[in-house]
C-alpha cells in the first residue's frame, strides 16, 4: 500500500513547532496541519 501524503518539510515543521509554542492550551489543535497553497 502506498500513501500519497508527503511528510512535512523543514518550513512546515518550523511552523508546527512555533504553533505548539505560542497557541493557548485551551485552544488545542486536533492534528498538526500546514497548508501548502490555496486558490481563490
Amino acid at each position: 500500500m502506498q500513501s500519497s501524503l508527503r511528510l512535512p518539510g523543514p518550513k512546515a515543521q518550523a511552523i508546527i513547532e512555533r504553533d505548539q509554542n505560542v497557541i493557548s492550551p485551551s485552544y488545542p489543535r486536533d492534528y498538526p496541519f500546514v497548508m501548502d497553497h490555496g486558490i481563490g
